[in-house]
């Protein structure tokens, strides 16, 4: 995987064991930042509806 910086607020706070997967959660668009740059780790990530 190429190294892709995303800039997060208050990335300080992130211990080294969930950097990596937040920045692919990020990256895969599994997960996206608020419009102030924060993510919100505790917060249900949306399962998109299957078409029938």
């Amino acid at each position: 995987m190429p190294k892709i910086y995303i800039q997060i607020i208050y990335e300080a706070r992130i211990t080294g064991a969930y950097q990596g997967t937040i920045e692919r959660a990020l990256v895969y668009k599994v997960a996206a930042l608020d419009p102030e740059g924060n993510i919100h780790p505790k917060k249900p990530i949306p399962v998109p509806r299957r078409q029938p």
